[in-house]
């Protein structure tokens, strides 16, 4: 019954769209194959089986293309708002992707010190030489450091600004830098230059030092100058994170309270995942005398290498 089948066909179309128009031909080319082999089964010589269903089944083409017409305003518009939705995503992929490599034209205020550029919304207090000046110190004790590597520190006022401005990828951490991205860029959340502090929307671990999370994030981009783009995406987060912290100086945790926790709970680092990293690293530095290099290139068991550490404290 070709009257049912093209219905069923324009009914599906109305509904799903032009991405039927392939699964409809294909659709169509079965049956007719489907139907020449039983005309052929019914004894039927090879031309007159192919004659019958080709009148039975229709033109393959003229049928897909009555499909589509079924669709009529419905699919015209469908695919107006499809392209105009596509259009719009991957414009505002492309201004964000922008703004997080040059989001220099929405800060007001700059300055240059030492190996640093800082920006800001509000104008800085001479507080930043001191906070600049810790980070810095931090820095010169990696083995690492680099004076090609001079990054743009971008001053968030608000929890909320800095979530938006980092894509809500990390949004309650205390600092980002983007390591896919060919810039030296670290946005940091909401902070006091006078105290010397950073905050994240937390309800517990929600303060650290300014200056060690400013030398925490250039340590991610000196690794990736180090040992380039592709291997620093593939380095197991342990070192990274764990050599950053190192380099910190320290954690959201105190030392006796990471501890604590890792004692208590030894299978499971929820709430102390960057405490125990930065222990393993340095481990491995300080009682194994690897080199930094030696580090990050040499593979390691994670679970033993934890669980030694871990008696070692």
């Amino acid at each position: 019954m070709r009257w049912l089948r093209v219905l069923v066909l324009r009914i599906r179309t109305l509904v799903s769209g032009r991405r039927l128009d392939a699964e409809t031909l294909e659709e169509i080319r079965q049956h007719l194959d489907r139907q020449i082999e039983a005309n052929l089964a019914a004894g039927m010589s090879d031309k007159d089986a192919r004659r019958a269903a080709a009148l039975d089944v229709g033109n393959v083409a003229q049928l897909a293309e009555a499909a589509r017409k079924a669709r009529g305003p419905v699919w015209w518009v469908n695919q107006r708002w499809s392209d105009k939705v596509r259009i719009l995503l991957l414009s505002t992929a492309a201004a964000y992707l922008f703004l997080l490599c040059f989001p220099q034209v929405l800060f007001a205020y700059e300055i240059n010190y030492k190996n640093f550029r800082v920006y800001s919304t509000t104008p800085l207090d001479r507080e930043i030489y001191s906070v600049l000046d810790r980070a810095d110190a931090r820095l010169s004790t990696s083995a690492i450091q680099s004076s090609d590597v001079a990054p743009s520190i971008f001053l968030l006022n608000s929890t909320q600004l800095y979530a938006v401005s980092t894509m809500y990828v990390g949004g309650n951490s205390f600092a980002k830098s983007f390591g896919a991205l060919p810039v030296q860029n670290v946005f940091v959340n909401a902070h006091d230059l006078a105290t010397d502090l950073v905050f994240r929307d937390a309800p517990a671990g929600n303060q650290r030092s300014l200056s060690g999370v400013i030398a925490h994030e250039t340590t991610h981009l000196l690794v990736r100058r180090r040992y380039g783009y592709l291997k620093n995406l593939m380095l197991p987060t342990w070192k990274k994170e764990g050599y950053a912290e190192y380099v910190a100086g320290a954690s959201t945790l105190s030392y006796q309270e990471g501890v604590r926790l890792w004692r208590a709970s030894p299978q499971d680092a929820s709430g102390y995942q960057y405490f125990r990293y930065h222990m393993m690293v340095k481990y491995l530095l300080e009682h194994e005398k690897l080199t930094v290099d030696e580090m990050f290139n040499r593979d390691f068991d994670i679970t033993v290498l934890a669980a030694t550490v871990l008696k070692t404290l």
